[in-house]
């Protein structure tokens, strides 16, 4: 039971984090909001995978796949926390 919304959590953290990414670029600049994400990201698994992780956020904002990016990644953000709440409300149930 814990299994799965576990992975659908995973699954829509990277659209959030972009999203919030830019949200934040706008707001503060695009150098201070990839820091600050890279030093949070850091205290969880260190150096290396925060630097992998950044790399992965920022080959994503990458804007050279236009829609064919922007569509999957807005679809899964709005359809997986649906999932979520719905497993996580057959999970209480069980219980």
């Amino acid at each position: 039971m814990c299994a799965a919304p576990a992975y659908y959590i995973a699954l829509s953290l990277a659209p959030t984090v972009l999203i919030l990414l830019a949200s934040a670029g706008l707001v503060f600049g695009t150098q201070a909001a990839e820091g600050r994400l890279l030093s949070q990201i850091q205290g969880f698994v260190g150096f290396e995978g925060a630097r992998a992780i950044l790399t992965m956020i920022e080959g994503a904002g990458r804007t050279s796949r236009g829609i064919a990016a922007v569509v999957p990644g807005l679809v899964t953000l709005f359809l997986v926390p649906s999932a979520v709440v719905s497993e996580l409300r057959d999970a209480i149930n069980i219980i």
